[in-house]
């Protein structure tokens, strides 16, 4: 009887992520990920992004990334604590 509640349970509460999904433009992929605590970058949202000026790195560094190295993403992430 307890496995049933409980499995009842399960459907009945919503569960929330809030995260965003990415979609590499020229591939099949996408990445769905938690943007509170990453820093995403792809070559589509980096133009006047931000999060690129708080992390000091300049526009042409980050178009130079995504050539040089074909990428379609970039992700970071920093701990509070490191």
């Amino acid at each position: 009887m307890k496995k049933i509640v409980l499995f009842v349970l399960l459907f009945i509460i919503p569960i929330n992520v809030w995260a965003t999904t990415f979609d590499l433009k020229d591939t099949d992929m996408s990445i769905t990920i938690n943007e509170d605590i990453w820093y995403v970058f792809t070559p589509d949202n980096i133009l006047n992004n931000p999060e690129l000026d708080e992390l000091g790195i300049s526009y042409e560094y980050m178009v130079n990334v995504f050539s040089d190295n074909r990428a379609y993403l970039d992700a970071v992430l920093f701990f509070q604590d490191c």
